[in-house]
């Protein structure tokens, strides 16, 4: 078990720092800047959150003209 875990791990370490070993992984976000992600991430927020806006606005308003006295 140890001798599995330690290759595992000199496999990992073994590119080195700033080598690439050709494999890896794609960029699942499609983004090049933490900018570009927070823009998306806000434009997504607005697009969900607006119609829950404007619901609970006429919810809201609803109970305030049903209210009466009370």
């Amino acid at each position: 078990m140890q001798n599995l875990f330690f290759g595992i791990l000199n496999k990992a370490l073994a590119a080195g720092v700033g080598e690439t070993t050709g494999g890896g992984f794609s960029n699942p976000l499609g983004t090049t800047s933490i900018f570009e992600l927070l823009k998306r991430i806000i434009s997504y927020l607005i697009i969900i959150g607006a119609p829950i806006v404007v619901i609970m606005v006429l919810y809201g308003g609803f109970f305030i003209l049903t209210a009466g006295d009370s």
